[in-house]
Parts: C-alpha cells; sequence; structure tokens
C-alpha cells in the first residue's frame, strides 16, 4: 500500500465527514457557499500541514530528494500524510466509523484549535 492509494481513500472519508460536521455546526447557514468555505478549513493542506507541525507528527515522516520544509510541496505532502492516516485508519479496521471518530476526536478539534489560536495572533 502506497501514500497516495491511502491518502485517496483518507480524503473521500475527510471530506464526507467535514461536511456532516459544518452542516451541523451551522444550522441556520442557508448559503451554500458558506458551507462550502468552512468545510475547506479541515480539507486545505495548509491546515492539515499545520496538524503535523502542532503535534511534531513530520519526525515520523521521512522525504526522499530535495522538497524544502515549509514550500508548496511540503504543504501537499504533509495533507497527503494526514489524510493517508485517516485511509489507514479506515483500513485497519475496515470500518468506517473508526476513521470518523478520529477524524471527529483528532483532525477537527486540532484544526479549529490552530486556526483559532492563530486568529487571535
Amino acid at each position: 500500500m502506497n501514500l497516495e492509494r491511502l491518502a485517496f481513500i483518507g480524503d473521500g472519508i475527510l471530506y464526507e465527514v467535514a461536511s456532516e460536521y459544518v452542516y451541523n455546526k451551522f444550522k441556520d447557514e442557508t448559503v451554500k457557499e458558506n458551507l462550502h468555505k468552512e468545510r475547506e478549513k479541515y480539507k486545505q493542506n495548509k491546515n492539515l500541514k499545520k496538524i503535523t507541525d502542532y503535534d511534531d507528527l513530520v519526525q515520523y515522516f521521512w522525504i526522499a530528494g530535495n522538497t524544502v520544509y515549509g514550500s508548496k510541496t511540503w504543504i501537499h505532502l504533509m495533507g497527503t500524510f494526514i489524510e493517508a492516516i485517516i485511509g489507514a485508519v479506515y483500513l485497519d479496521k475496515q470500518n468506517i466509523k473508526s476513521a470518523k471518530r478520529f477524524i471527529e476526536n483528532y483532525i477537527i478539534p486540532n484544526i479549529d484549535t490552530i486556526l483559532s489560536t492563530h486568529s487571535q495572533q
């Protein structure tokens, strides 16, 4: 199994869970574009990359070649890394509920914390 295949399934699950989360969080929102904008916060590579910084997950990720920390390529790879973790959780348990719990208990709260911390600075 390679990183891209794991990230493919993880991305789809993250999309679904983030959609449901935003839909329930903004019950009174009727403008579709606003809901899309909110959901994208949980899908953007730059925010997923912040999780790798926040929890120092980057120490577990080795990249061959000349990828520069903080570059667009690096940010994309870190987003892919987080999506791959979601995919691995799903495949390990063969159960979407496990991946959903991981996203709801780890990904979404960390992104909310990171974004609220950055907006206060």
